[in-house]
């Protein structure tokens, strides 16, 4: 867990809501995470299987990378909120032995939306990447996208097909 200049607060936020949790309050949890604009991922490293037993001798190992963040955001006119979340994953090649990486490749990304029935999320310019420094010791994949929605039956004042947009957003990770 970041804070909005990208300092890790996991231990202080785990020590603020810990009680908020066993009361089973995830409400305040969420609000406190929103107000205070915290970044919320999570990273996981999966090895790639051996498949043969030459690849034992071998020094050179895959793996892939998934990271997870979670989105809560207003819409530009500060009129509706939804929340989503995105995975990024890369798959990267690296010397067992000197530890290094050696390739990459570009992520992909992945949405997970779930606005509610009345909108339909609309994903678009998505774009990703990655850069490998050149000494092998530091890989960061991103993943860019415009993140909008429509409406699928009327609320209120707005019609059926009216746009929503949330704006331009940027996950990040390194290795």
């Amino acid at each position: 867990m970041l804070d909005i200049n990208g300092v890790d607060v996991t231990k202080d936020f785990i020590d603020e809501t810990s009680n908020y949790y066993y009361l089973k309050d995830y409400e305040t949890i969420q609000n406190l995470i929103i107000n205070k604009k915290l970044l919320v991922s999570y990273k996981q490293i999966i090895p790639e299987k051996d498949y043969n037993s030459d690849s034992q001798i071998m020094s050179i190992k895959t793996q892939t990378a998934k990271k997870t963040f979670y989105h809560n955001e207003w819409d530009l006119k500060h009129k509706l909120k939804k929340e989503w979340t995105t995975t990024l994953t890369g798959k990267y090649s690296y010397n067992f032995n000197t530890r290094r990486i050696v390739s990459a490749s570009s992520p992909t990304i992945s949405f997970n939306t779930n606005f509610g029935a009345a909108f339909v999320p609309n994903i678009n310019n998505i774009r990703t990447n990655y850069s490998l420094s050149s000494s092998g010791t530091r890989l960061t994949f991103t993943g860019s996208y415009n993140m909008n929605a429509t409406l699928g039956i009327p609320i209120g004042n707005y019609g059926v097909g009216y746009p929503i947009h949330f704006g331009n957003f940027r996950d990040v990770f390194d290795i």
